[in-house]
């Protein structure tokens, strides 16, 4: 057992050995090293903490800009749409007004049709009573005195009748 019991010291001495050696020469190295491996660890964590606030700052502010845009588009088209049915009403005030002039002029064109027709039925009218009275002046003929008369009655008649429609 003695064998075992220095193979274990041996172990024992040569581990604490190396543990010296470490701990002299690279404990501090290494405690540097993981000391700014922990300082860049912090860092990164620091930056992107930081990274993210900006984020969600940008975020916001875009999320308030395009509130503002969607307010903006609203307003316009509410703005747009009053100004179309502005236009549109007073488009179709102009047009009831053309319209309405349209039916004044076609009322006058009747009308004056119907007075040209009315003047030609009336000038046709006195046209057939003069033929009727040519043919009874011509039939009276033969007596002066009625055919004197005759005249006279129809000129009474057509004075009479001139006076009607005037």
């Amino acid at each position: 057992m003695n064998i075992l019991l220095s193979e274990h010291t041996f172990l024992v001495i040569s581990f604490l050995l190396a543990v010296w050696v470490l701990y002299k020469f690279s404990y501090k190295r290494l405690n540097k090293q993981i000391g700014k491996s922990i300082d860049d660890i912090r860092n990164t964590i620091t930056n992107n903490e930081q990274l993210r606030q900006n984020a969600e700052d940008e975020i916001k502010r875009l999320s308030l800009e395009i509130n503002k845009l969607e307010e903006t588009a609203r307003a316009e088209e509410t703005r747009a749409r009053q100004e179309v049915k502005l236009r549109s009403d007073k488009n179709n005030e102009k047009i009831a007004q053309i319209i309405l002039n349209k039916n004044r002029e076609y009322e006058n064109a009747k009308l004056a049709l119907e007075r040209t027709f009315l003047s030609e039925a009336q000038k046709e009218y006195v046209e057939n009573i003069i033929h009727k009275i040519k043919e009874s002046l011509g039939s009276t003929a033969k007596n002066e005195d009625v055919q004197g008369k005759a005249i006279e009655n129809a000129l009474n008649m057509i004075e009479k009748y001139f006076n009607k429609t005037k």
